[in-house]
């Protein structure tokens, strides 16, 4: 592995060669094969170790203007960096992550922009803030804990909420969607025109190998006709099920398809023994509907760099449920 004056991006080849069972991913969004698809094999990762415990960072790539930059991919929600190895103290963990983390960072130092909003599970940025003049701020989202019951998960609600998925459940029916092709074509032909922006050729390639990786469901809500008025991709990995794409024919699924299908989403995690995460929420609606779930607030970081003279394209990176 590398050392101090070494560390420097590994090439996607290499990158994908590193055995998975010694580093496993700490979420759906760090697997290679994710990442494959939603970069279109633009990626790499970088690695420290020191005396056994070691740091991994993977990230896409891509060419702007000359200059190589690293942003979060439309169809990648959180990524960060990951810790293997780290035992003693909490004070020596504390210390040994910083150490780590300023190494990896140096890893860094060729991109003209950087910037990841990491998964929540990782606490801080603080070495990040202190070297080589990156910003962090906080996103947020809203995830149900694991452990909870059905019928906890109904009275955490409130009545507004489950009003809402009463009616809709007496509207609609709730399927699987065994056909990727037909969850996709759904979903851009809700678009009425407007461009997929996740890209409808990626996204049609990574809904299929969510299925081919038996990593989530696809459940649409159909009317008495048997019509689809709404749909939803649900992920899953160890730490939770995850609320990844919705897509909604507003003329004709009401106001309840999307709670009635975020409910039944919640129980595949309540099967699964997991969290759900509903997602980022950015706007003052989307905290206000999804608050409405009985679910916590949970906080991604999200930490960036830019290189003077380098201007990068705004991007609107957390945009709950992306159509």
């Amino acid at each position: 592995m590398a050392d101090a004056a070494a560390v420097s991006p590994l090439s996607p080849v290499e990158s994908h060669a590193i055995p998975a069972p010694l580093f496993p991913a700490a979420s759906i969004f760090h697997e290679p094969w994710w990442l494959d698809i939603a970069t279109d094999g633009q990626w790499t990762e970088l690695l420290v170790e020191d005396g056994g415990a070691v740091v991994r960072l993977r990230h896409g790539l891509e060419l702007s203007n000359g200059r190589l930059i690293s942003h979060m991919p439309t169809l990648i929600r959180t990524l960060g960096p990951e810790f293997f190895g780290l035992s003693g103290k909490d004070v020596t963990i504390e210390r040994r992550k910083m150490a780590l983390t300023r190494r990896l960072i140096e890893g860094l130092s060729g991109l003209a922009h950087f910037e990841q909003i990491f998964d929540h599970r990782v606490g801080d940025a603080a070495t990040f803030v202190r070297h080589r003049d990156f910003g962090v701020t906080v996103e947020y989202a809203y995830r149900a804990e694991a452990g909870i019951s059905e019928a906890e998960s109904w009275s955490r609600m409130t009545d507004k909420v489950r009003n809402t998925i009463r009616s809709a459940a007496r509207q609609f029916k709730v399927i699987k969607i065994d056909d990727a092709g037909a969850f996709c074509r759904f979903h851009d032909a809700c678009l009425r025109g407007l461009p997929n922006h996740h890209g409808s050729a990626r996204m049609a390639r990574l809904v299929t190998a969510v299925q081919t990786h038996r990593a989530g469901q696809m459940l649409a809500a159909v009317d008495r006709n048997g019509a689809m008025v709404a749909a939803l991709l649900a992920v899953w990995d160890a730490d939770a099920v995850r609320n990844l794409i919705v897509a909604r024919d507003l003329e004709r699924c009401g106001n309840g398809a999307l709670s009635l299908l975020l409910s039944h989403a919640m129980r595949i995690a309540e099967r699964r023994g997991v969290a759900f995460d509903f997602d980022g929420a950015v706007t003052q609606g989307q905290l206000s509907f999804l608050s409405g779930f009985g679910a916590g607030l949970v906080q991604r970081l999200v930490v960036w760099r830019t290189e003077p003279g380098y201007l990068p394209a705004r991007r609107n990176v957390l945009a709950i449920n992306r159509a």
